[in-house]
Parts: structure tokens; sequence; C-alpha cells
């Protein structure tokens, strides 16, 4: 069973990088990891991305929110030129 954040008011705020290692976790696995989305980089648990995720105020929760709905991610903001930053921001 996949996670996903319209089925759990405590999921629904957590990031898009959050529900898809959750996902990636619950899903079967395959014989190659790299299939997953399981690279050696990939150190976090999705218990680590809950606890960061606890432990953000609720100015930062609001934030991770609303670029979920978005569907755009921290580091795809800070790319992003200026201008278009600003309409997100």
């Amino acid at each position: 069973m996949l996670i996903s954040g319209s089925n759990n008011s405590i999921l629904a705020s957590l990031s898009n990088a959050a529900l898809k290692r959750l996902n990636t976790v619950m899903a079967p696995k395959t014989a190659d990891p790299s299939a997953n989305g399981l690279t050696a980089a990939s150190t976090k648990t999705a218990k680590d991305e809950f606890l960061d995720y606890a432990k953000m105020t609720p100015a930062q929760k609001m934030r991770a929110s609303m670029l979920s709905k978005l569907g755009v991610t921290e580091d795809q903001l800070k790319a992003m030129d200026p201008k278009d930053r600003q309409k997100i921001e």
C-alpha cells in the first residue's frame, strides 16, 4: 500500500520528498535498488524525514506544505530566476 498526502492529514503536509521516500520504503522490493530510487547517497530514512519535519517551526511547515501543493522543491525554487521565484514566494 502506497501513501499519498491526500489520505492522511498528518502526512498531507509532509514534503514530496518525504512522501516519495515513504512510498519507496513501502513499495515492493526489486532486484535493482536503483529501480526504487535508492542510491548510496540516500541515507535518510522515512523516520529521519518525519523527525526533521516534526522539528520545523509552524512557518517552515506552512512553506513546505505550500511548496508541496505547488509541486516545487526547495532546490527547484533556488534554481529559478528571480521573477519566477518571487511569484511563488
